[in-house]
């Protein structure tokens, strides 16, 4: 930014970039933590319903990013099923674990 720019015109040059790169599949990056590559993406969100999420994930203490992201993969996993498996898989294993607590023979 030139020191003779002004804050508006600042402004309206970043909202115009980020506007040509609206519908850009977003940057990849490996995470230093995991061997998984994610990707950001910008979505838009009316007002009014951002100021909603933001409720809901201080609510559940966690950022907006994660409950958006956490949200966005349930519904991925639903879609196809994964959620189903996963869901089931845990049931089964507390079955398990309290049948076994309760010195009953469970199948292996």
């Amino acid at each position: 930014m030139s020191e003779s720019e002004s804050i508006e015109a600042r402004l309206t040059r970043i909202g115009d970039a980020a506007e040509a790169l609206r519908d850009d599949d977003g940057e990849a990056f490996r995470s230093a933590r995991s061997q998984v590559v994610s990707q950001v993406y910008t979505l838009r969100i009316p007002a009014d319903r951002l100021d909603q999420l933001r409720q809901v994930a201080h609510g559940r203490q966690m950022s907006t990013a994660a409950l958006m992201r956490q949200w966005v993969i349930e519904r991925l996993d639903s879609e196809d099923g994964t959620l189903d498996k996963r869901l089931t898989e845990h049931v089964r294993g507390l079955v398990r674990d309290e049948l076994r607590a309760a010195g009953l023979k469970t199948a292996a």
